[in-house]
C-alpha cells in the first residue's frame, strides 16, 4: 500500500470520500495485522485472510441457540432469518435517502432494501422513525418514510401505545 502511494493520495485529495475510504483502508490493514497476529506459531498467507473475509461473516459464525442482539446492514441480512427484527430510521432523507427520493430506480432499490429487512422476521417485526433527530448537532424535524404508508395489512400494525396503525 504505501509503494502504490494510495494513502498519500487519499490524504491529499482531502475531500469527505477520501477521509472514508481512508478509514476504511486503515481498517483493512488493521483486519490483516488481526488475522496475520491470530495464530503465532503458524504463518498465515494473503490467500488465506481472503478467502476468511470473502466467504465468512460474524452471522456465519452465531449459534442458533445463542441470544443477543446482531447488528448488521440490510445487505448483510439477505438470506437469514431472526425471531425478532427491527429496522430504524424509517424517515424521509435516510430511509429513503433523499438523493434515491428523486430517481424512480433508486427509490424503488431502497424499496426492495426495505423489503428484505421486514421479512427477515420470523415471528415479530419492529419499524421505528423519529419525529426529531440530531444530526450535524443540530436537532431537526423528521417525517416518516413513505414504505410505512405504503404497508398493508393495518389489522396487523400497532403503534407504540398499542393502537392500531393509520396511514396517513
Amino acid at each position: 500500500i504505501q509503494e502504490t502511494g494510495l494513502l498519500k493520495a487519499l490524504r491529499d485529495e482531502n475531500t469527505p470520500e477520501s477521509l472514508v475510504r481512508l478509514e476504511n483502508l486503515h481498517e483493512l490493514l488493521n483486519a490483516v495485522a488481526e488475522f496475520a497476529q491470530a495464530d503465532s506459531d503458524n504463518p498465515r498467507t494473503l490467500s488465506e485472510f481472503l478467502q476468511e473475509v470473502s466467504l465468512v461473516s460474524d452471522v456465519d459464525r452465531l449459534g442458533d441457540d445463542e441470544n443477543r442482539v446482531t447488528l448488521m446492514t440490510l445487505h448483510a441480512s439477505k438470506g437469514l432469518e431472526f425471531k425478532v427484527v427491527f429496522v430504524t430510521g424509517l424517515e424521509e432523507g435516510l430511509f429513503p435517502l433523499a438523493k434515491a427520493a428523486q430517481d424512480p430506480t433508486e427509490l424503488e432499490e431502497e424499496r426492495r432494501l426495505f423489503y428484505v429487512g421486514a421479512t427477515r422476521a420470523e415471528e415479530v417485526l419492529y419499524l421505528s422513525y423519529a419525529r426529531t433527530r440530531f444530526r450535524y448537532g443540530d436537532s431537526q424535524s423528521a417525517v416518516r418514510s413513505r414504505f410505512l404508508d405504503e404497508l398493508e395489512g393495518d389489522d396487523l400494525m400497532r403503534t407504540e401505545s398499542g393502537a392500531r396503525f393509520a396511514p396517513r
